[in-house]
């Protein structure tokens, strides 16, 4: 007499034999879709990496930039306008930090949110 594996019904021998009788498909349907979803998944982030980069490096960069340089009356930062690149990583984030917060603060009140 054969005995179960396991105590869960139904036993371990017939759920075996229905997997086995049952076959694989040879091509599963939904892998054609993995190739493609992966590719359009890498393009997205991709543009998500370009637009991040484009948001805070370029845009943050140019209104800190200039909020600084009229704040400091030309002295900071030392590096041009377009001078991101050529700028420490401290000067950088503080620009930059500068830059998006005046932008924030510019459409909350634009915005009329005020408390």
């Amino acid at each position: 007499m054969v005995t179960p594996t396991t105590a869960a019904w139904p036993p371990y021998w017939t759920t075996q034999a229905k997997t086995l009788d049952k076959g694989a498909p040879l091509i599963d349907p939904t892998d054609w879709f993995d190739i493609p979803k992966g590719l359009v998944l890498g393009v997205l982030r991709v543009l998500w990496w370009l637009a991040w980069d484009f948001c805070v490096q370029t845009v943050g960069w140019s209104i800190g930039w200039c909020v600084l340089r009229v704040l400091t009356l030309g002295r900071y930062p030392e590096e041009r306008l377009g001078g991101v690149d050529e700028a420490g990583t401290y000067t950088a984030f503080l620009v930059e930090v500068v830059g998006l917060g005046v932008l924030a603060a510019g459409i909350w009140g634009l915005a009329g949110a005020r408390p």
